[in-house]
């Protein structure tokens, strides 16, 4: 009985530990795995009309702690609730283009980099607009469907983080054929199967995701659940 009491306990602060939001201040930090304790994460599924104004981002985030939330704002590089990354937009670049307001979704790329999925143009989002509206619907179990809904990632390609900037913004570069070719040279049977359809196909962030995933480059993660 003792020794069952003692696994309860043990799975119990698990749970507790799995449970504790937290967060990082630069890439550097998420990098070397640097992170501060949130007491409390309130994630809030933005309205569509500040998708459209932000561009990416798809959340706001919150605390109850005046404080915590500045920083969640304008300082915070990136937010881990359990197995579920989300960064901020502020610190994002394309371009030379910062991404937006907000936080975005995002997985553990190749070990210390980050993957998401934004638009190409602005011709892409406000397509995404017209036929259904950001990210909304339910959200499944998919690779895909833990950052948006089928039809939004089809106007969207996937980018990886690069270098970090004395700014504290971090660049990002489109996740192309070039790339794809070098992410998979050890695996000449799923490079074959990237490279099958048309290159417009081969750009969609429903198409590069699975591919990355059986790459085993990405992990699937946790579906943002926003507060009702």
């Amino acid at each position: 009985m003792r020794h069952l009491i003692i696994i309860f306990l043990a799975a119990l602060a698990a749970i507790g530990a799995k449970a504790q939001p937290k967060y990082c201040l630069s890439y550097a930090d998420f990098q070397a795995d640097r992170w501060l304790p949130l007491d409390t994460l309130i994630i809030e599924e933005a309205s569509s009309h500040a998708q459209v104004n932000w561009g990416v981002g798809q959340f706001k985030l919150r605390s109850r702690d005046k404080v915590v939330n500045k920083l969640l704002r304008k300082a915070v590089f990136a937010v881990a609730d359990g197995d579920t990354l989300l960064v901020n937009c502020k610190k994002l670049q394309i371009d030379n283009q910062v991404l937006g307001k907000g936080y975005t979704q995002a997985f553990r790329f190749n070990g210390n980099q980050l993957c998401f999925a934004a638009f190409q143009s602005r011709d892409d989002m406000n397509g995404a607009m017209l036929f259904g509206g950001f990210f909304g619907g339910a959200i499944g179990g998919a690779i895909t469907a833990a950052i948006a809904n089928e039809h939004n990632l089809k106007n969207m390609a996937c980018y990886v983080t690069k270098i970090e900037f004395r700014s504290g913004q971090v660049k990002a570069v489109l996740i192309d054929d070039a790339l794809m070719h070098s992410l998979l040279a050890g695996d000449e049977q799923l490079l074959a199967t990237y490279l099958k359809p048309k290159e417009k196909v081969r750009n969609r962030a429903t198409y590069v995701l699975p591919i990355l995933e059986q790459a085993g480059l990405i992990t699937h993660q946790t579906p943002v659940q926003p507060a009702p």
